[in-house]
């Protein structure tokens, strides 16, 4: 779980960072890497819908939420302190590249849709929450070119700094 815009290694960053492709199109490119994995799961469960109509809304809220929120978050988040990993090394319980930032961005992943959700589900209208939550997704769908070019321009002033971060040992 290391930086989300790493490759694993120092040297497929450093690959990146001689531009066959643009920053830009590399920050595009996670966008829809992570837009894509989170449509697969919206339609895996789906048939969760057996237990209720209301799973599905909760769900549907919460895949425009990831799409919308999340995704920027990760990604402007995954470029805090990032970690080599050596890739030689065993996968089991291995938290070689885990930091104390690949955890505290889990708080805001958990919590961001509850500070939309709550203040509904309090006045007695848990329904429109769901609804705020999946329309606050929804703008930030609509405004991904403007936070897309945010996390590049972030990725930009960072870069050397992330690639030096790789090649520590």
């Amino acid at each position: 779980m290391a930086s989300s815009f790493s490759a694993g290694r120092a040297g497929i960053f450093d690959f990146i960072l001689t531009r066959p492709v643009s920053l830009t199109q590399y920050v595009e490119s996670k966008y829809w890497l992570l837009s894509g994995v989170t449509v697969i799961c919206f339609l895996l469960s789906i048939p969760y819908v057996y237990f209720g109509w209301k799973i599905l809304l909760i769900q549907t809220a919460m895949t425009l939420f990831n799409l919308g929120v999340n995704s920027y978050v990760i990604m402007n988040m995954a470029m805090w302190e990032p970690k080599k990993i050596d890739l030689g090394k065993g996968t089991t319980f291995n938290y070689e590249g885990v930091g104390a930032a690949q955890w505290v961005m889990g708080i805001p992943i958990l919590i961001g849709p509850y500070l939309f959700y709550l203040p509904f589900s309090w006045a007695g209208y848990p329904t429109l929450g769901l609804l705020a939550v999946g329309i606050v997704g929804l703008i930030g769908i609509v405004l991904r070119p403007y936070f897309l070019k945010i996390t590049t321009q972030r990725l930009e002033s960072r870069r050397y700094v992330i690639a030096a971060g790789f090649r520590k040992d």
